[in-house]
């Protein structure tokens, strides 16, 4: 398992597009449906999500569609949101510079043995 995906048989098939805009859209539907109910019992005040949902369009081309949501105080999206994106950014360049930093180590000559 890579440090990418927690469970990458998983992920590979929800990266099966969905046959039409209709069906992603009525699964996304009951999706929220389910998160807003999950959002009750365990008394989430505030709840931002954003989603790709992939999708066969009707003229043979696959894409991803970008939702965007909030329950609760909508005024609080942009401030949640602005952290996720600073979080996120943040988690980044930690993922770089370790990448970096094994690229280093792997390139350094090894040091003598005495």
């Amino acid at each position: 398992m890579s440090e990418r995906f927690q469970n990458e048989k998983l992920y590979r098939s929800l990266c099966e597009p969905f046959p039409s805009v209709d069906a992603a859209n009525a699964a996304f539907t009951e999706f929220q449906a389910d998160l807003y109910a999950l959002r009750e019992k365990h008394r989430i005040c505030e709840l931002l999500f954003v989603a790709q949902i992939p999708v066969a369009y009707v003229e043979g081309d696959e894409g991803r569609q970008m939702v965007v949501g909030m329950f609760g105080d909508e005024h609080r999206m942009e401030s949640m949101a602005g952290y996720a994106y600073g979080k996120s950014s943040s988690m980044r360049q930690a993922r770089v510079a370790r990448d970096v930093e094994l690229a280093c180590d792997a390139v350094r000559p090894a040091k003598n043995k005495k």
